[in-house]
């Protein structure tokens, strides 16, 4: 990736890497702005425009920075990213994340929601539904804990 900076595929495998294996989410963060970002844009790559791959990569990296500052840039990748990927749940789960880190609760449940039910007639495999079934039902958990008093 050194050699080739900016390359979506390496780029996104060494994010995932850093992420989950090397617990250094600051820097798995950093690559996949890099990523973004690319060699020749002036502006980072919205969420339509990215793989759903990647789209998984930033979700967890997202989540584990727990930074309320980037919940905004959040919400706008994964709002892009659903408009383009509407069938796929694991981006409706993501949105519902990036709603609820910014405390839209009705929104995050609505997208919580369409990922359960994407979920249902999706191909994925039945060990990754039924996590992301958990996942789910967690976060789910989170944004009805989030509104009582």
């Amino acid at each position: 990736y050194r050699r080739n900076k900016g390359h979506l595929l390496a780029g996104n495998n060494l994010a995932w890497l850093m992420a989950q294996e090397m617990q250094d989410v600051h820097e798995a963060y950093r690559i996949l702005q890099e990523i973004r970002q690319g060699k020749h844009r002036l502006k980072p790559m919205p969420g339509d425009q990215l793989p759903p791959d990647v789209l998984d990569t930033f979700g967890p990296v997202y989540l584990k920075l727990n930074k309320p500052e980037l919940g905004n840039e959040r919400v706008e990748l994964f709002e892009a990213a659903y408009r383009r990927y509407a069938n796929n749940p694991r981006i409706a789960y993501h949105l519902g994340l990036a709603f609820g880190s910014v405390r839209d609760s009705r929104r995050a449940v609505q997208a919580l929601l369409a990922a359960r039910t994407l979920l249902i007639k999706s191909n994925l495999p039945a060990d990754m539904q039924k996590q992301l079934n958990e996942q789910i039902q967690l976060a789910m958990r989170e944004v009805e804990n989030s509104n009582k008093p």
